[in-house]
C-alpha cells in the first residue's frame, strides 16, 4: 500500500502515539533507573554483601522464569493487536488468548518448581535459599508473570504510560521507598523478612493493574469466544518467539547463573551491582524497544517501510549518544561512582561494567534490528542469531571464569551481545531493506520533530 493512500488523520495519530509515548516511557525510564540506584544504594546498608548478591541473583531467576511462562505469546499479542489496530479489526481475541496461555504455563512451571525443581537448583548453585524460600519464590514467579503480561497488553494497546509503568517503573519506585522505610526504622530486617516485603509491594502493583486493567478485558470479553485450534495456532506462532527469547535471555540474563556457579556470593554482588550499571549506560534501550514495538507490526501492515526506518534510526541516534556519553563518564570516574553508591567492598564491579556498558552501547546504536526480524516473520532466522549468540556467550563466559572470575565473564557475555545486535542489524537490512543503525547526521531527528510540529 503506498502511504500517500492512507488517511492523513490515521497516520498523525500513530505519529502523535510514538512521540508522546516515547518522552513518557523516556521519564519512566529515568525515574525507573534512580529508584534501582536508591534500592541497591540502601540495600547493601541493611543487609550483608552476600545476602544482597543472593537476593539480586533470586530477582534474575524469577525474572528469567516469569519470561520464558510467557511462551513468546507476548510478542505475538502485540503483532495481532497492532494489526487489528491498523486495520480496524477486533482486538479482544489475543488479549484473551494470551492471558489464558500464560495463566496456564505459570502455573504449570509453579507446580513443577515447588515440588521438584527446587531442591536441585539449590544443590546446583549452592543457594540453600531456592528450598527453604521456595513457596515466596513460587508466589513472587505468579505476581512477576502477570505483570510482565499486563505491561505487554498495555503495550499492545498503544498505552505506552501504563506499559512503562508497570513494566519495571512502579516496581522500582515502590521498591526504593520501601528499602529507605526499612533502612530507618527496621535496620536488622533478615534476607527473608526482606524478599516478604518485596513479595507484598509486588502483590500491591499487581492488584491496581487489574483494576486498571478490567476496562480493557471487558470491552475484550464482549466478542470473545474461546476457540482450541486458534490457542494452539497462537502458541505454534509464539514457540519459536520463546525459543528465541529464551536465547536472548541466556545472552542478557544468565551471566549470573554462571557467576553463581563459578564464585562465591559476594563475587555474584559484585557482577549483580555492574549489571545494575551497565544497564544505566543503555538506559534508553528499553525506551526505545518499548515505544517502536507496537508501532512495527501497525506501520508494516500499511507497508510504510521507509517511516518504519526513518523512526528507528531517529531513535537509536539519541540513545547511542546517551550511552556513549556514560560511558565516558564511567570510564573516568567510575570507582568514584561505585564507592559513592554501592559503599566500600564493590571495587572489582568497575571492570565487568565497562565491558557490559561498552555492549550496551552498540546494542543502542544497532539493537532494533530483532524487533524487525520478529515482526515480519522471520523467527526462524532470529532464533538462528540468538542460538549462536547463547553458545557463544556462555562457552567464553566458562572459559575465562576460570582464570579471569567475574571479569571473564562479562567479556564473554558482551561479546556474545555484540554479536546478537550486529547480526540482527544486518539481516533486518538483508531480508526487509530496513536499516536500524543510529543516524548520526541526525537527519531523521529533524523529520521527526517535523513531523511532531505537524501532529501539534
Amino acid at each position: 500500500m503506498n502511504t500517500s493512500t492512507i488517511p492523513v488523520k490515521k497516520v498523525l495519530i500513530h505519529r502523535a502515539a510514538l512521540l508522546d509515548g516515547a518522552l513518557w516511557s523516556l521519564f519512566a525510564k529515568v525515574v525507573g533507573s534512580f529508584g534501582l540506584l536508591v534500592i541497591s544504594a540502601f540495600l547493601v546498608r541493611v543487609l550483608s554483601k552476600a545476602e544482597v548478591g543472593t537476593f539480586l541473583f533470586l530477582i534474575n531467576f524469577v525474572f528469567v522464569i516469569g519470561s520464558i511462562c510467557q511462551v513468546g505469546i507476548t510478542s505475538t499479542v502485540i503483532k495481532h493487536v497492532g494489526i487489528a489496530l491498523a486495520k480496524s479489526k477486533n482486538k479482544g481475541t489475543p488479549i484473551f488468548d494470551s492471558i489464558i496461555i500464560v495463566t496456564f504455563t505459570t502455573s504449570i512451571f509453579c507446580l513443577i518448581y515447588y515440588f521438584f525443581l527446587a531442591s536441585h537448583l539449590s544443590k546446583m548453585f549452592s543457594l540453600e535459599e531456592f528450598q527453604s524460600f521456595r513457596f515466596i519464590i513460587v508466589l513472587w514467579i505468579g505476581l512477576r508473570t502477570w505483570q510482565i503480561l499486563v505491561a505487554e497488553l498495555f503495550r499492545a494497546n498503544h498505552n505506552l504510560r501504563l506499559a512503562s509503568f508497570y513494566g519495571g517503573t512502579a516496581t522500582n519506585l515502590l521498591g526504593a521507598a520501601l528499602v529507605i522505610w526499612i533502612y530507618y526504622y527496621a535496620n536488622d530486617i533478615t534476607l527473608y523478612g526482606w524478599m516478604a516485603c518485596w513479595l507484598i509491594m509486588s502483590a500491591a502493583i499487581s492488584t491496581t493493574s487489574v483494576l486498571i486493567l478490567s476496562s480493557l478485558i471487558r470491552e475484550a470479553w464482549r466478542s470473545y469466544s474461546i476457540s482450541i485450534e486458534r490457542l494452539f495456532n497462537y502458541l505454534r506462532e509464539s514457540i519459536p518467539i520463546c525459543l528465541s527469547s529464551i536465547s536472548v535471555i541466556i545472552v542478557s540474563r544468565s551471566d549470573l547463573w554462571v557467576v553463581s556457579h563459578s564464585t562465591d556470593t559476594e563475587s555474584l554482588a559484585s557482577y549483580a551491582v555492574a549489571g545494575q550499571l551497565s544497564l544505566v549506560i543503555g538506559a534508553l534501550i528499553p525506551v526505545v524497544n518499548g515505544v517502536l514495538s507496537p508501532m512495527i507490526p501497525n506501520y508494516m501492515a500499511d507497508e510504510r517501510k521507509s517511516e518504519v526506518q526513518d523512526l528507528i534510526r531517529a531513535a537509536t541516534s539519541i540513545s547511542s549518544l546517551i550511552s556513549i556519553s556514560l560511558l565516558i563518564i564511567f570510564s573516568l570516574i567510575g570507582q568514584q561512582i561505585i564507592g559513592f553508591i554501592y559503599g566500600p567492598g564493590f571495587e572489582d564491579a568497575l571492570a565487568p561494567t565497562i565491558y557490559l556498558g561498552i555492549a550496551q552501547l552498540v546494542y543502542s546504536y544497532f539493537g532494533a534490528g530483532g524487533y524487525i526480524l520478529l515482526h515480519r516473520g522471520h523467527q526462524k532466522t532470529f532464533l538462528m542469531i540468538t542460538l549462536v549468540s547463547a553458545i557463544t556467550s556462555v562457552s567464553t563466559a566458562l572459559v575465562l571464569s576460570g582464570m579471569y572470575s567475574i571479569v571473564g565473564v562479562a567479556f564473554g557475555y558482551a561479546t556474545g551481545l555484540i554479536f546478537q545486535t550486529l547480526a540482527c542489524a544486518t539481516y533486518s537490512y538483508k531480508l526487509e531493506g530496513i536499516r536500524v543503525d543510529a543516524d548520526m547526521t541526525f537527519s531523521s531527528i529533524f523529520r521527526l520533530l517535523k513531523l511532531r510540529r505537524r501532529t501539534s
